[in-house]
């Protein structure tokens, strides 16, 4: 074999390898890391650096994102029903959560939320707050909350 027919061998490799690694890379390029803009959200009033425990129900397949910063999102997919307890460290006083949620738990999180906006998620059918310090809860436009 000559050498350039050796180095044009080399070179395909080496574009091949960086076309497969563009090419598994894909998924993760269009995958959501940011809620779309029509999203349904709750806002919660938190208290700083404190981890605020909470399960989301949804309807279907169905992904929801945690914002604990400005800007900043934390996304989960689950399958159907109620998502795992999880806590999420809040980095200011207000957390939201963006999804189409039909159920939100934030029970025994005790003095760490201050208050709760459901307005603007108004598939909401379960809403589950005891044992937390609420002083404010707007329900709003949720016509279809049971629980």
């Amino acid at each position: 074999m000559t050498k350039r027919l050796q180095k044009n061998i080399g070179h395909f490799m080496r574009l091949y390898l960086l076309l497969a690694l563009f090419i598994s890379s894909l998924p993760q390029v269009w995958a959501q890391d940011t809620p779309p803009s029509d999203a349904h959200v709750i806002s919660l009033t938190v208290l700083h650096d404190k981890y605020i425990g909470m399960q989301v129900m949804v309807s279907g397949e169905q992904t929801f994102w945690v914002e604990t910063v400005p800007g900043e999102f934390l996304k989960r997919t689950i399958t159907s029903g109620w998502s795992s307890k999880e806590g999420f460290l809040s980095s200011g006083t207000t957390m939201k959560v963006y999804g189409n949620i039909t159920g939100f738990d934030i029970q025994n999180n005790f003095t760490d939320i201050t208050g709760i906006d459901v307005t603007e998620c108004p598939n909401l059918t379960t809403l589950i707050v005891s044992n937390n310090t609420i002083t404010t809860l707007n329900l709003t436009n949720n016509r279809e909350l049971t629980h």
